[in-house]
């Protein structure tokens, strides 16, 4: 997608990092969902607006768009960040909830205040443009079908037949699709938004395919995940050690 450059028009636009300054590189470090903008109280879900920061940049999805700021944690704890080096994609939504609401927020945000577990993102006369909690995996969000894009490290081209796996959270049931054959299993919801992921036993049909060039090191990483974490707008599925084996992104087929 094409990058362009996201100007907050405000001359001293950008957070001003006050009365958390002297630390906000460490409370800002991983991702922080907007719970709540204005008036309105949001339920994160995947496609509802987030801020992280991972010691390199401010990223985030504004509910249409993901964008990203270049900033140093020495910026940040000097309460020195400039949005007008902010790269946006810029794509066009049919459902955009919540863009236009989080671009005119974010405008006006002139300072921090660590309360508690929150962040709140306040105006110049102090008032609380946005409430931010720290991002966990939910039920709203793990729910659905997700493509699998990465494989050990590898890219999976999307397309017709792109493998994919599913979580019902709801009935705790997971099923999915190897490029070839279809696959079903139990699923521990309570464990899996904790971050604990065991495929023990998986059923699949049997069909023969002449392109099946997926199907055998998805079924043998699948059976190796331990672990299931949410980064960015990614689930990743990782071994007992943390190494990252299937990279997934949200599908919009249901």
């Amino acid at each position: 997608m094409k990058l362009t450059s996201l100007i907050l028009t405000c001359t001293t636009a950008g957070l001003l990092f006050t009365s958390c300054s002297h630390k906000i590189a460490n409370q800002l470090n991983g991702e922080w969902d907007v719970v709540k903008m204005g008036n309105l109280t949001i339920t994160p879900e995947a496609e509802t607006p987030f801020l992280g920061y991972d010691g390199e940049k401010i990223y985030g999805f504004t509910g249409c768009n993901t964008f990203s700021l270049p900033v140093s944690a020495a910026e940040l704890n000097a309460g020195q960040v400039d949005f007008g080096r902010t790269a946006m994609t810029m794509r066009s939504c049919p459902d955009n909830r919540y863009e236009t609401a989080f671009l005119e927020n974010v405008r006006k945000v002139k300072s921090i205040e660590c309360k508690g577990d929150a962040l709140l993102l306040k105006d110049n006369a102090g008032n609380v443009l946005m409430e931010l909690a720290e991002r966990q995996l939910t039920a709203q969000i793990l729910n659905g079908r997700w493509n699998i894009t990465q494989l050990n490290g590898k890219a999976v081209a999307q397309g017709e037949e792109v493998p994919f796996l599913g979580f019902d959270t709801a009935q705790g049931q997971l099923y999915g699709y190897t490029g070839c054959n279809r696959i079903t299993g139990a699923l521990d919801t309570a464990q899996a938004l904790k971050g604990k992921l065991k495929l023990a036993t998986l059923g699949s049909t049997r069909m023969l395919c002449p392109d099946a060039r997926f199907e055998t090191e998805m079924l043998a990483s699948l059976g190796l995940v331990r672990r299931i974490e949410l980064k960015g707008m990614q689930l990743q599925l990782c071994d007992a050690g943390g190494k990252v084996l299937m990279v997934l992104n949200r599908s919009e087929q249901p």
